[in-house]
């Protein structure tokens, strides 16, 4: 979606007037003031003698549900700041779509001389709504994605790529499970029928209770790793990577998991475990 224009086909431009189809879009270049448009279909555009375009006629990003996009550099809106703003990326609730179709209805800032004003080096995730068109300047990383179904007995080990508010706003918020940054190890499985306590070593989050009271915020430092449980839909956050999908471990009738706690946390039965700890959890 980005880099030089193309050949403009016959049947789209005649001399100097541009026929520009609904639901396509081109990029224009004011050679005098060094200022690149966004002009939208349908319509007829005049190119005038000192302008020229660089990009388009092209299609425009249609999001279908259950998908999303990331967006490279967005252009600022109405009620975004110079700073990091990363609620209109992580704090929409349940009407996410309609959250995002709003964003995408304000108003575009524009800068000195027209030109609109971008978020340079950020990203945004795009969701279902109207077909949008690229701003000068934006660019459309990778291409549009399905959203990750997570199976039952499954988690995603999630890591925070900057600060941020986690809030009862925010996407997937009910289906994350905290516990102060508790990453435990599985180090054996016992069984009463063998003794030999198995040498592989399988890294788990532990998937307590959130350590933050139901309708409460939290404040989600850079680096800090949480799961998400399935089954679910993740949809996915600006501010957070997926680090690994955990698949749950069966623990047979005679076995045991043999857990060793590597910081302080709280476990699945909501017990809190110091640095160092070592339990066993049994089939319930």
């Amino acid at each position: 979606m980005s880099g030089g224009g193309k050949q403009l086909d016959d049947d789209i431009i005649v001399g100097k007037v541009v026929h520009l189809h609904p639901f396509h879009y081109l990029h224009i270049l004011n050679m005098t003031t060094n200022v690149t448009r966004l002009e939208e279909g349908p319509k007829r555009v005049i190119c005038l003698a000192h302008e020229r375009v660089i990009l388009g006629p092209e299609p425009m990003i249609v999001v279908p549900p259950m998908s999303y996009c990331v967006i490279e550099n967005p252009v600022m809106r109405e009620g975004d700041t110079d700073g990091d703003d990363d609620s209109r990326n992580n704090n929409n609730g349940g009407d996410h779509d309609d959250d995002d179709a709003n964003r995408l209805s304000k108003k575009v800032l524009l800068g000195k001389g027209g030109q609109a004003r971008l978020k340079h080096g950020d990203m945004e995730i795009r969701r279902k709504g109207e077909p949008f068109s690229l701003y000068p300047g934006e660019r459309l990383i990778g291409k549009v994605q399905r959203v990750q179904v997570v199976r039952p007995d499954t988690a995603l080990r999630l890591r925070a790529t900057r600060d941020f508010i986690l809030t009862p706003n925010t996407l997937n918020y009910n289906h994350f499970y905290f516990s102060d940054r508790s990453k435990t190890t599985s180090s054996s499985s016992s069984t009463n029928n063998n003794n030999n306590a198995s040498k592989d070593r399988v890294d788990a989050i532990s998937s307590s209770s959130s350590s933050s009271p139901s309708g409460a915020s939290r404040r989600i430092a850079t680096g800090e790793e949480w799961t998400f449980r399935g089954p679910g839909v993740y949809h996915p956050l600006v501010t957070v990577e997926v680090v690994e999908v955990i698949k749950g471990i069966i623990v047979g009738p005679y076995e045991a998991l043999y857990l060793r706690a590597l910081c302080d946390c709280v476990d699945v039965t909501d017990t809190p475990r110091k640095t160092g700890e070592e339990w066993l959890m049994r089939r319930e």
